[in-house]
């Protein structure tokens, strides 16, 4: 009688450690997959009523901070956004430059940009 039980319970036993040996084989590609998806992927994965999962719980297994689910960017009120995607543009293109040569590139292309030297700077 305790053979039996003993014999189903190793065989329940089995199955369940194939399983969880499958599951982890499933998760550890899952995660593989989330790790090479960029911010903003990781991001639009975030839901906010799962029952069973929280917001924080989610940027963790994300890998991503809990506040970019919850920043919202401000307006730039009198910006020119014109300048600021050349200004972009250029620190893509040269990641090196610093704020005064990209200030130069932004005078050589023709933009009036007003330079404001921080107080702690002299030149």
């Amino acid at each position: 009688m305790y053979k039996e039980e003993i014999s189903t319970l190793k065989h329940q036993n089995d199955a369940l450690a194939k399983a969880l040996g499958k599951a982890t084989v499933e998760q550890d590609w899952a995660v593989g997959k989330l790790k090479s998806l960029d911010l903003l992927n990781k991001q639009s994965l975030v839901r906010s009523k799962l029952p069973n999962l929280s917001k924080a719980r989610q940027c963790a297994l994300l890998s991503i901070h809990r506040s970019l689910i919850y920043y919202k960017a401000r307006e730039l009120s009198g910006c020119n956004t014109s300048v600021l995607n050349k200004i972009d543009s250029i620190y893509r293109e040269h990641p090196e430059y610093g704020y005064r040569y990209i200030y130069n590139q932004l005078q050589e292309d023709g933009d009036t940009v007003d330079y404001v030297q921080s107080p702690g700077l002299s030149s």
